[in-house]
């Protein structure tokens, strides 16, 4: 097997793009999206049940703070593994 050097701004041949593994969030970083979805969505639920003026919502903080670091964890990931960088590139440039 020919090993091939890709510099930067090059890609694969097409024949060799099907065989190349692209970078894929890990089964952690999706479970914890699909938890923040279940809590958000919990969370409106009860909130247009009882509303904040029926019902104290001390763990509101607690709560969001748990989503934010679930949140804050998938985007490092995703950073990491450059799924943004098309995103990203162009904020960072301006």
């Amino acid at each position: 097997m020919k090993a091939i050097e890709i510099s930067e701004g090059k890609s694969l041949p097409k024949e060799n793009q099907k065989n190349s593994k692209k970078p894929e969030m890990s089964i952690d970083s999706y479970r914890k999206l699909i938890r923040a979805q279940n809590v958000a969505f919990h969370m409106h639920r009860h909130m247009n049940t009882y509303g904040l003026t029926d019902e104290p919502m001390p763990f509101l903080p607690d709560i969001f703070s748990y989503v934010s670091e679930d949140v804050s964890d998938i985007l490092q990931e995703v950073e990491n593994l450059g799924l943004v960088d098309h995103f990203t590139e162009n904020t960072e440039n301006k």
